[in-house]
């Protein structure tokens, strides 16, 4: 089943001449992957830059995120602001493993703010983990702790209540984690390059650690 997603995102004007020059090269090293169907970039009148990906399958689809995490990642987060991924098709299991966490926590992971999630309980598991948001809607006291940790929070709105809102990747699961985020006599939960998207629907979220059925 064929995997896409849609991208909008912002440049800094006096950035887009990097932006474009790293996009050549990420188009040219797509372009050399099996299964990339669509890699189109574009920018309206309002500066809103759009792309939109489609792959054959999920795992040609998370060959793409792995290489593209391993090789630009890091250069194109710093010239972007990200302003919604929505995916779309039928994803595999392995995009779709979930943890629901309540706001305003969640929308720290996924945009890249909170990179420690802390929980009673160890998981032995590594690799891509859905976020789901938790229909809690954030109280005042709560992004005012959060903002306390990391400042004040980079985002216009909230995500919808209810969906899976992003994606991670679980490294690892320690106590000594020494970011501002990890609590004491917690595990930490370790995640690294967050992706923000939307899932068509809302759904229950469950205790533990779960599989979500698109």
């Amino acid at each position: 089943m064929e995997v896409s997603w849609l991208v909008e995102l912002t440049v800094e004007p006096d950035r887009l001449g990097d932006f474009w020059a790293l996009t050549e090269e990420m188009v040219e090293a797509s372009s050399e992957e099996p299964g990339t169907l669509i890699y189109e970039r574009s920018m309206d009148d309002d500066g809103v830059v759009h792309i939109y990906e489609r792959y054959v399958n999920s795992e040609t689809a998370l060959a793409h995120l792995r290489a593209f995490e391993e090789r630009f990642a890091p250069a194109f987060t710093a010239l972007i602001q990200r302003r919604r991924f929505t995916l779309y098709g039928e994803p595999s299991a392995e995009f779709m493993k979930a943890l629901t966490v309540c706001q305003p926590w969640a929308d720290l992971i996924v945009l890249g703010v909170k990179d420690v999630e802390n929980r009673s309980w160890r998981t032995h598991y590594r690799g891509p983990l859905g976020i789901h948001s938790s229909k809690r809607r954030p109280t005042p006291a709560d992004v005012k702790r959060a903002e306390a940790i990391g400042g004040p929070v980079p985002f216009i709105e909230w995500h919808d209540l209810g969906p899976v809102i992003g994606r991670v990747t679980l490294i690892d699961c320690v106590r000594n984690s020494t970011s501002p985020w990890a609590e004491a006599n917690c595990w930490h939960w370790l995640l690294e390059d967050p992706v923000s998207m939307i899932a068509p629907d809302v759904v229950q979220g469950r205790l533990g650690l779960w599989e979500f059925d698109a």
